[in-house]
């Protein structure tokens, strides 16, 4: 029997709109402008009271190197001095086995840019480990965060 349209499920939610929206810079974040040979970490970024967060990762090839991927990690704390790298798992065999997640995208020697969205359930969060396979010192990463509340 089909429910007449007024009664749909999509007009029983209700709407999703953030009730609050905070953008956290390159500067702030401390990944602007980093070389493409290093490894850098971001900062502590306090997230409580939010729930949603977005990376803008801006990956800058100078053409020098031959970039193949652009990696990283995801630490929370909660006292901005001990990290937990978040995990994931698989399971064989009805054991689930727990290795650190990591996010990449294939850069294929050129420069990319791509955003990374995910839920936020903790009191402080980094980016960990920004690194570029094949990256020179020309080469530039910048991330930017969005951090809302929905």
């Amino acid at each position: 029997m089909a429910l007449p349209s007024n009664h749909t499920y999509l007009s029983k939610q209700a709407p999703h709109r953030l009730s609050a929206f905070y953008k956290v810079s390159a500067a702030d974040l401390g990944i602007d402008d980093a070389a493409g040979n290093t490894t850098p970490n971001s900062n502590w970024i306090p997230c409580a009271g939010y729930n949603q967060c977005t990376l803008l990762i801006k990956f800058v090839d100078d053409g020098a190197g031959s970039p193949t991927n652009v990696d990283f990690g995801i630490d929370v704390s909660d006292d901005e001095s001990t990290a937990y790298p978040l995990q994931t798992s698989s399971v064989s065999s009805g054991t689930a086995t727990l290795s650190p997640l990591k996010y990449r995208v294939a850069s294929s020697g050129a420069s990319i840019n791509y955003a990374v969205d995910f839920p936020l359930n903790y009191e402080f969060f980094r980016v960990s480990a920004l690194t570029v396979t094949g990256g020179v010192a020309g080469d530039d990463m910048t991330v930017t965060c969005f951090l809302g509340k929905l």
